[in-house]
């Protein structure tokens, strides 16, 4: 805990990573074309004393004229039965290029208000202490008033054209983000400068449409992606496959600390959710997995639960007027070739 008072501490890391996605990387705002908004609620090894809890709540939409995505991101995260909370807000831009047949080009930034607290009153220090009848004094330490601050974020995704082999259809999206790219002074203490370490992140995910017809359809596919998370001298490596039989998803996921051992294995993530429409033009996706940790904190720990709630609207979008769409607006609604619009669990 007072290794965050500090800025020695991590980000939060989300198990369920493409259903929180402008979190994984802000050039997924607008990314499948249309809108949608969600929710995130992670609670973390709950046998610990001084649990962590991340709440988190985002929106997207596709906004041709500016041939790209706007959206938004919150956070609120809270650890030691609330002593430190972490709370955030950032508005979040991409852009999309596309260079048909080749690639689709998609780059984004989010610029967040970060507000950090300690609620002092949970607090006892050693000059408030008797040794016979407690806690009883007043302490001469001077609370702070917290910090707050701007933060960046940027990321790129490749997004590469759909091949078929036999009735199944391939698409490749490969992406880099970096968090916290001023480094800026997060620090609760007086007289010391602790820069929030550079996050940075690589994703990589590949879907097979499964002996399809029609390469929209997506009745069935399977998934593999990998996930890799370095921030200061914190590395995770995350592997593992979605399964999708509408409406129902599965998955399973490794964390690990080092790609080339599996004896140091963090967690086994297991995935379980459902897509409804509940309207012509509204989907919701909603999702549970249970982090199962494996590493030596396992007894302690009763690993990690994580829900997501998606909505998404279909032919949503910041089109505005037909007569004031470009060329170049209309050149990327027409190029779609590309296994983008899918990539949401």
């Amino acid at each position: 805990m007072f290794a965050s008072l500090f800025g020695f501490g991590q980000d939060p890391s989300f198990s369920q990573f493409y259903s929180n996605p402008l979190y994984l990387n802000p050039a997924f705002a607008g990314s499948n074309h249309d809108a949608r908004i969600g929710g995130n609620y992670r609670n973390q090894w709950p046998r610990i004393p001084g649990k962590w809890v991340t709440y988190n709540v985002f929106g997207d939409i596709y906004a041709p004229p500016l041939m790209g995505g706007l959206g938004f991101i919150a956070m609120q995260d809270v650890s030691g039965e609330g002593l430190l909370s972490t709370s955030s807000v950032g508005i979040v831009q991409s852009f999309e290029r596309p260079i048909p047949k080749i690639v689709r080009i998609r780059a984004g930034y989010n610029v967040s208000l970060v507000s950090k607290r300690i609620d002092w009153s949970k607090l006892t220090f050693s000059d408030q202490l008797d040794p016979t009848k407690g806690s009883v004094y007043q302490t001469a330490a001077i609370p702070t008033n917290g910090r707050t601050f701007v933060d960046f974020q940027a990321g790129f995704i490749l997004d590469f054209p759909n091949f078929r082999i036999g009735h199944s259809v391939f698409s490749n999206v490969f992406g880099m983000s970096f968090n916290h790219l001023t480094q800026p002074n997060q620090s609760l203490t007086g007289g010391v400068h602790a820069p929030l370490p550079l996050k940075t992140t690589l994703h990589y995910n590949m879907e097979i449409s499964v002996g399809q017809e029609n390469p929209n359809e997506k009745s069935f596919y399977i998934s593999p992606n990998f996930i890799y998370e370095k921030q200061n001298e914190y590395r995770t490596f995350n592997f593992g496959v979605y399964v999708t039989k509408d409406p129902l998803i599965a998955g399973m996921f490794f964390r690990m600390k080092k790609a080339t051992s599996f004896k140091d294995n963090d967690a086994l993530i297991l995935y379980i959710g459902f897509k409804s429409d509940l309207t012509k033009h509204t989907t919701m996706r909603l999702g549970y997995s249970y982090d199962l940790t494996i590493s030596g904190l396992a007894p302690n720990t009763m690993g990690a639960h994580e829900i997501s709630l998606v909505f998404e609207w279909k032919n949503t979008n910041l089109r505005g007027k037909k007569s004031s769409r470009s060329k170049n607006a209309k050149r990327i609604d027409d190029c779609m070739d590309f296994g983008f619009k899918s990539l949401v669990f």
